[in-house]
């Protein structure tokens, strides 16, 4: 139940027409541009003063809303187990609200005190680099609340990357994981301007027996840190010397800045996307209106908070007066910590969602005998439901089959958002009548903070798209000749999408360049991805600009497309795609399922392999015959998505058995590929298989 303190969730007109979703703005087309389109459901967003203007204002309508009601919770570490405890703590919004005003007094004093450098004025960086936890939250709560601006560090950034971003953003404290300490405190030389450290983790908890693998001692680390200049303490430290030091809240204006969120960096540095608190606040309303968050609802916490997409999400559970459960941070447990929280809510992204699609599939419709066909029907039943009903549920296999999968995410899930990469729209249709809930796609990036479109939940048959503008944002779409889109094509409108509305950011951190090249001057964010607009006003994203490589023979190929459809194979685990300018067709690597590349090869080689044993795997991977096989696998994925020959890797394949990680620097911390590094990584690997191929551009079916 909404109480009047809370104006959210702003209902969907209950007569709203699906086939009229975005609606375009009379007289707004011109020369090179589609019309503007915006929210049919929302054509204007009514003025409440309840709406947020900030971010702190975001949690301080959750805190109004119920101070006494659960906020943000974990599973403790048990030190006498060595494990996370199998149940939840709570801090409720008071609990929160109290802890972020003692840490954000504590910071202003330890200003104050010269801790942060002589020359630091009052709106200087606040970092913080850790694992989504109630204390990132808390930190980021104390920075919006007394007007400081938080830099927020991706947990799997390399040393190299974790220097830049703090030099770039002249952060001169950091709050951290005990276990990344000793890598900033050794990188105190080259980042001079950063003159304290916080452990996030308090030096009790560190120096009790049975401490969490990878901590430090209090008593080294505080060593370590007088040798190099840098302060080093806890954050009950901080907390106390607020306590000891109140100060009232510094309440930002709308157009101060909030944070700066590094975008991924898949080409090279990353970019400093400047966060207005009216641009998270302007995020926050618009996806709070037609949003299934209300209060008493749970939404479990595991994407980076370091990302946009999970920042802005926890921004509008907090404003709706949710309740945040994090994960113990170990991705391989992610459903022991769902079957404990029972979430009802919870953002994902296609790579996970694709691995429960095909864990579910492979358990389900794949099943041998009668268990397979039995599953088979039933979901021909509730997809029939789906698209002729609209309902997620049957009464019938329910109760036989899909509650059982339901309880794998804990029971009670409602809501599914998925964002950061497009999705297979049957893998979409799938999830909905196994998890019986809705799974919903939107599209966003880092500098509109993560908000542009969202579909709705009653629109069954999304037919790939992301859904109609969000309320209060504008979509047009921009000529792009080179390509051959234009807003002028038939059936429908297509071209690079632009958005604009409050969430979009006012420019990059110190480049100029960028920012113009970005945000044009009337406000119109370029995003680099190419859409089209539906007959129901609907975006549909169909090329990337960027990842775009014209083929020898002139065609325009989109690396990223190939990947996500070959992703949908459980045989890979990661794939990157390659396409060269002076020849006619792509290449991979590939980068297989342990397990099921060692069932594979095994029946290819006629011995048996485990997926353990990694001296065979490696020569398994070199015998021809098994990279014919591998290519043999993911040829029906090619077929149904009706690739093109030259769109299509067929046998084309360097198999390489080590993951894409952060740490070797072939993976973003978004775990997108870092595009640039992987072509120089696998230079000769890419070379050899274009030597040994013939062209093939030719025959284009």
């Amino acid at each position: 139940m909404v109480t009047s303190i809370n104006p959210f969730p702003v209902p969907v007109p209950a007569n709203l027409d699906l086939k009229k979703q975005g609606i375009p703005v009379p007289g707004s087309q011109q020369p090179g541009f589609s019309a503007t389109y915006i929210s049919a459901a929302f054509p204007q967003i009514k003025p409440d003063p309840r709406f947020p203007k900030t971010s702190y204002d975001c949690f301080e309508l959750g805190l109004k809303t119920n101070p006494d009601a659960d906020c943000l919770g974990e599973r403790p570490w048990n030190a006498e187990k060595g494990d996370w405890d199998a149940s939840y703590v709570w801090k409720s919004f008071a609990t929160v609200a109290e802890q972020r005003t003692k840490v954000g007094a504590g910071l202003v004093k330890l200003r104050e005190q010269g801790a942060f450098g002589k020359d630091a004025v009052q709106k200087h960086a606040v970092g913080i680099w850790c694992p989504n936890r109630p204390a990132w939250q808390i930190v980021s709560q104390a920075t919006a609340a007394y007007s400081l601006t938080l830099v927020s560090l991706y947990d799997t950034l390399g040393p190299n990357v974790v220097e830049y971003c703090i030099n770039h953003s002249d952060t001169r404290v950091v709050f951290a994981a005990s276990s990344h300490l000793p890598q900033l405190l050794s990188l105190a030389k080259s980042c001079p301007n950063m003159k304290t450290l916080v452990s996030i983790d308090s030096w009790d908890s560190l120096n009790s027996k049975g401490a969490k693998p990878g901590a430090s001692s209090e008593q080294a680390l505080k060593a370590w840190g007088a040798e190099v200049g840098v302060q080093v303490l806890d954050i009950a430290e901080v907390e106390a010397l607020g306590a000891a030091n109140p100060l009232p809240h510094r309440v930002p204006k709308p157009s101060d800045v909030a944070s700066i969120c590094y975008t991924s960096g898949t080409t090279g540095n990353p970019k400093g996307a400047i966060l207005l608190h009216s641009s998270l606040a302007g995020a926050t309303v618009t996806n709070l209106h037609g949003s299934q968050m209300t209060q008493g609802d749970t939404y479990f916490s595991y994407l980076p908070l370091s990302h946009i997409y999970e920042r802005f999400v926890e921004d509008l559970a907090l404003a709706a007066g949710c309740k945040i459960g994090y994960s113990c941070g170990d991705n391989l447990r992610l459903l022991e910590d769902m079957a404990i929280l029972k979430p009802t809510l919870f953002a994902s992204v296609p790579r996970v969602l694709n691995r429960v699609y095909q864990s579910i599939k492979a358990a389900t419709v794949d099943a041998p005998g009668l268990k397979g066909k039995m599953a088979r029907k039933a979901f021909a039943d509730k997809i029939y439901n789906l698209n002729h009903h609209g309902t997620y549920r049957h009464a019938f296999w329910d109760r036989i089959i899909f509650n059982k999968v339901r309880m794998a995410l804990g029971g009670h899930v409602k809501w599914i958002g998925t964002g950061s990469a497009p999705i297979n729209p049957d893998v979409l249709a799938f999830l909905k009548v196994a998890l019986c809930c809705d799974v919903s796609e939107g599209y966003g990036q880092t500098e509109n903070c993560g908000t542009a479109t969202r579909c709705h939940e009653g629109d069954h048959h999304p037919d790939g798209t992301v859904g109609p503008p969000s309320a209060g944002m504008e979509i047009r779409l921009a000529d792009v000749p080179d390509m051959g889109y234009f807003a002028t094509d038939k059936p429908h409108p297509r071209g690079e999408i632009l958005t604009r509305g409050a969430p979009v950011i006012p420019e990059y951190l110190h480049d100029v360049e960028k920012s113009k090249e970005t945000i044009d001057a009337d406000g119109w964010l370029h995003t680099g991805d190419i859409g089209l607009i539906d007959s129901a006003g609907r975006l549909k994203i169909i090329d990337r600009i960027k990842n775009l490589v014209k083929l020898s023979q002139g065609e325009y190929v989109a690396l990223e497309k190939i990947e996500n459809i070959y992703n949908l194979s459980p045989l890979i685990a990661q794939i990157y795609v390659h396409g060269d300018s002076l020849e006619d067709h792509v290449v991979a690597v590939v980068v297989p399922d342990p397990e099921k590349f060692a069932a594979l090869s095994s029946k290819i080689l006629g011995k048996h392999i485990v997926a353990s044993d990694a001296g065979a795997l490696a020569a398994a991977a070199k015998e021809r015959k098994v990279v014919e096989a591998v290519g043999a696998e993911l040829a029906p994925y090619a077929k149904d998505a009706r690739l093109l020959k030259y769109e299509a890797i067929n046998n084309d394949i360097y198999i390489h058995l080590d993951p894409f990680t952060a740490d070797n620097d072939l993976l973003t911390p978004t775990f997108k590929t870092k595009r640039n590094v992987a072509a120089k990584v696998f230079k000769e690997q890419l070379a050899a298989l274009y030597a040994a191929k013939p062209k093939k551009a030719a025959a284009k079916l």
